[in-house]
């Protein structure tokens, strides 16, 4: 505050704004006198402070402006977020059956693989093939076609466990992935599936069939199976093998059937050089 010697007083406040800024200075002229020689100063401080005013208001738009902008850019930054999200999932999706595609069913298999190849414990992929499938789509048309699809993948899921990996390989594809089933417990999901499948008939409320499948058959760990690819091979030709047969049916790649040493037995096959190194040395002591 600054007192004139006339008398008058000169009132001086920063004025703030909404985020503690400070956007000028309001001045407040007290007590004035209406002389000549006064007229002149009061009517420049209201200039000034009707200036000041029309600023601060400017400003404080302004920063609500910056305010809202940086708002909208967050909503728009979780928009994005969400729609790339759902565009990932949309790219390891089956669009038809909501399954997992292929993409998504090899990079499970080369996390699984791994660490199945760490903890010795097998790794089974089960390949099925709906048999003659052409001749639905053909005979019935695509739409039907899809309505089988459709009810065959809920089928898989609810026959599997929930440690079990169900993806839609190819067209009328699918691909198991039974993490710590061996090829013994693999062909017991097999069989249940030829069965549930050769049970169903499938319709749309117009026509309605029958189908069946042909299954092939891949475990690791398995002479020659020294990567996730070659487990897919070997499950395509075990297939390719269950068709030439009359389909219906299901094939075991050979190698998958090899015997497993147990670990004792291991440990003993790797001792037996010692041992016999051993031996050898004793006769030649002899």
């Amino acid at each position: 505050m600054h007192r004139a010697p006339s008398g008058r007083s000169l009132w001086l406040a920063p004025l703030l704004g909404g985020l503690g800024v400070t956007l000028g200075v309001v001045g407040m002229l007290a007590a004035a006198r209406r002389d000549n020689g006064d007229s002149g100063v009061i009517v420049l401080i209201f200039l000034l402070m009707a200036l000041n005013a029309s600023l601060s208001a400017l400003l404080v738009a302004e920063q609500r402006g910056w305010r809202s902008a940086a708002t909208r850019a967050e909503r728009l930054e979780k928009q994005l977020a969400t729609r790339e999200q759902a565009l990932s999932e949309a790219g390891m999706s089956d669009s038809l059956t909501g399954l997992r595609n292929r993409l998504a069913f090899y990079e499970i298999l080369e996390h699984d693989f791994e660490r199945a190849q760490r903890s010795g414990q097998p790794l089974t992929c089960l390949l099925i093939d709906l048999d003659y499938f052409r001749r639905v789509n053909d005979r019935y048309g695509h739409h039907f076609g899809d309505v089988i699809l459709i009810a065959f993948a809920k089928m898989l899921t609810g026959t599997l466990r929930g440690s079990d990996v169900v993806c839609r390989f190819g067209g009328d594809e699918f691909m198991l992935l039974l993490p710590e089933a061996n090829v013994d417990q693999s062909t017991i999901v097999a069989e249940r599936i030829r069965h549930l499948l050769k049970r169903e008939v499938f319709s749309d409320g117009i026509a309605a069939t029958a189908v069946t499948a042909s299954y092939g058959l891949a475990s690791a760990p398995a002479p020659g199976v020294t990567r996730p690819g070659v487990l897919i091979e070997r499950a395509e030709a075990a297939l390719a093998v269950a068709k030439r047969g009359g389909r219906d049916r299901y094939a075991i790649d050979p190698a998958s059937m090899a015997p497993r040493e147990s670990p004792a037995e291991n440990a003993e096959r790797s001792l037996l050089p010692l041992i016999k190194r051993g031996e050898s040395e004793d006769h030649t002591d002899a």
